[in-house]
């Protein structure tokens, strides 16, 4: 009785044994497959067909100039990225993006969805009270900035206060009051015009009113 288990054990064993290995072999063979393929698989994104500025408004009349769909593989496919340049239109450009450079969620902010949002939202425009204290006169349209006002105190210094910050400007204007478009790199804008809450827009304009200077900077 002892010899026939120990026999069936035996059996059982060598019949075990070519299963396990061809298992195994399937295993190996499915993963090397799938790490083959894989290195061939492609996807469609969102590139960058040129330099493509901070604060850039995208249109449909410049969609197609500033992007383009490329194929890559998808090991190098970064997160979020975008697969669909239609997407884009309405958004802003948060970054400086490079030519060819892959677009993401992250490169992008709906400006107009956050505009669309605003419960009672108001448009107004003010100026700032020299080109030294507006960025040089460098701020346009889509651009995001920070304003404040000194004030004359009684013993001749001035102190500063922050009214406001991360403003939405929908339009830079000459002195002329003429709008400056993005690709205009020359022109000195000191007047805005921008978009806010009602109530933080009439907040805003009193304590404008109370500054002896108004300066507008850039965000930190």
């Amino acid at each position: 009785m002892k010899k026939t288990k120990k026999r069936k054990k035996n059996t059982w064993v060598i019949i075990a044994a070519p299963m396990v290995a061809a298992v195994l072999f399937v295993g190996i063979f499915l993963t090397i497959e799938k790490k083959v393929l894989s290195n061939y698989e492609v996807k469609t994104v969102v590139t960058a067909r040129v330099e493509i500025e901070e604060g850039t408004q995208v249109t449909k009349e410049n969609v197609n100039e500033l992007f383009t769909t490329t194929e890559m593989k998808t090991e190098y496919v970064i997160d979020n990225a975008i697969v669909n340049q239609e997407r884009l239109i309405g958004h802003v450009i948060e970054n400086r993006i490079h030519a060819r450079e892959m677009i993401s969620s992250a490169d992008v902010t709906d400006r107009q969805a956050w505009v669309e949002s605003l419960k009672q939202p108001v448009e107004f425009t003010f100026t700032a009270s020299s080109v030294a204290a507006s960025v040089g006169g460098s701020i346009r349209g889509g651009d995001v900035i920070d304003v404040g006002i000194t004030m004359q105190k009684a013993d001749g210094t001035a102190h500063f206060e922050s009214i406001g910050r991360n403003i939405y400007v929908k339009e830079a204007y000459n002195e002329k009051g003429t709008a400056i478009p993005r690709s205009d790199k020359e022109t000195v804008c000191t007047m805005f015009r921008v978009v806010m809450e009602q109530t933080e827009g009439e907040a805003f304009l009193e304590r404008l009113r109370a500054g002896d200077e108004v300066i507008v900077t850039l965000p930190k």
